[in-house]
């Protein structure tokens, strides 16, 4: 493999103008422009044909590999259902078997970093995850879009931050190249990451594409308050910028507007409940929310009860969100993003999470049974 000509862009992007930045970005809209000419028959990672078992197992077969180290005993291996060519509502089909047989068979459910649980919080079982799966690929059918457009498979870099764009070091505004793409695979436009990573807005939500202004009484502040606020500006106006130059593309204007519904939110969480949980995935699964994604013959049948227990799971793992929010706020830097921190960082990381613990365990009124419980769903080991 060969050395990345250029620079991390992460060793000069914080330094750079706002119109410098703006050029950045306009390249990066430019290669996925690049990525969208290129178009895939199938959906998958990519293989050199030595490396295949077979052609015939390429053409019949779909696979899909563990994702999570409790899953590597378990191999999924499932042929579609009919002879014909294998169609997105397969793939889908696929993966949510997977997950499906993961649930039954995995000894341990993976730890939730999103959902912090606790018994007086929401915690997950493996009946509930079960419930949610089956939910999810009654009603994904119905959920996937027919505009074969959005339905196109790509090779697609979903992880456009910083420290992975190279840049000329005598230009910075000229990108060299991008790395890491050992984990790309070639997927439905639809699926893919619309905003490049780098483009780390954290503020409202975007409702206008208009050009954003400084909140008026911006000057009236003053130090870390006021260079927030202009901070907050300058990454709004990159992604507007970044998104008006989207809506002149019909795929990537029809892809944003296909994630901005219920849909979406359907399929994306299915696959993410170990991560997400399966609180809200459920939720979406209501025949209010089934309806808004395409109104399908024969919606999923809850009871009044069954609502009422989803409803009060879905406020409980809000709940758990915000702890977690509150959490990683505290931490600031030290956050192990990923499940992984800095190794100049450990130290001081393990003692944070420990005295956060016991003002959790305090401020949850946890019982010596409930901090039990607690512990055993907790992701963190001091």
């Amino acid at each position: 493999m060969g050395k990345m000509p250029g620079i991390q862009l992460l060793q000069v992007w914080d330094r750079m103008a706002l119109i410098d930045k703006l050029q950045v970005i306009t390249q990066l809209f430019e290669v996925q422009k690049t990525w969208l000419s290129a178009r895939f028959e199938k959906i998958g990672s990519l293989y050199y044909d030595t490396r295949m078992m077979s052609k015939r197992a390429w053409q019949t077969r779909a696979t899909c590999l563990p994702t999570t180290t409790e899953r590597k005993q378990i191999l999924f291996e499932i042929r579609p259902k009919s002879l014909q060519e294998p169609s997105i509502w397969d793939y889908y089909q696929t993966v949510l078997q997977r997950e499906i047989d993961a649930t039954k068979n995995v000894p341990r459910l993976p730890k939730q970093m999103v959902v912090l649980c606790a018994p007086t919080l929401y915690l997950p079982t493996r009946e509930k995850n079960l419930a949610a799966l089956e939910s999810c690929a009654h009603v994904a059918r119905y959920a996937l879009p027919s505009d074969p457009l959005i339905c196109a498979s790509h090779l697609w870099h979903n992880d456009l931050h910083d420290e992975k764009i190279f840049v000329d070091p005598m230009n910075h505004t000229r990108i060299t190249g991008i790395i890491d793409w050992q984990s790309t695979q070639a997927g439905t436009l639809f699926e893919n990451t619309s905003d490049p990573g780098i483009l780390d807005y954290d503020g409202p939500g975007i409702e206008s594409l208009e050009k954003p202004t400084l909140f008026q009484n911006y000057k009236e502040l003053f130090g870390t308050e006021k260079a927030a606020e202009i901070q907050l500006y300058y990454s709004k106006s990159l992604l507007v910028a970044y998104r008006r130059l989207t809506q002149r593309n019909p795929s990537f204007k029809k892809t944003s507007e296909f994630q901005a519904s219920t849909a979406f939110d359907i399929l994306k969480l299915s696959r993410r409940i170990f991560e997400v949980g399966e609180a809200h995935v459920q939720a979406l699964s209501d025949p209010a929310a089934v309806q808004q994604a395409g109104e399908p013959a024969s919606p999923p049948s809850f009871s009044e009860s069954d609502l009422q227990r989803i409803e009060s799971d879905a406020e409980a793992a809000d709940a758990g969100i915000q702890a977690t929010d509150e959490i990683r706020r505290r931490l600031g830097e030290y956050w192990p993003e990923k499940g992984a921190v800095q190794a100049q960082h450990y130290d001081e990381t393990k003692r944070l999470l420990k005295q956060i613990k016991e003002e959790l365990v305090h401020e949850l009124a946890l019982d010596p049974e409930g901090r039990t419980v607690f512990e055993q769903f907790r992701p963190f080991d001091e």
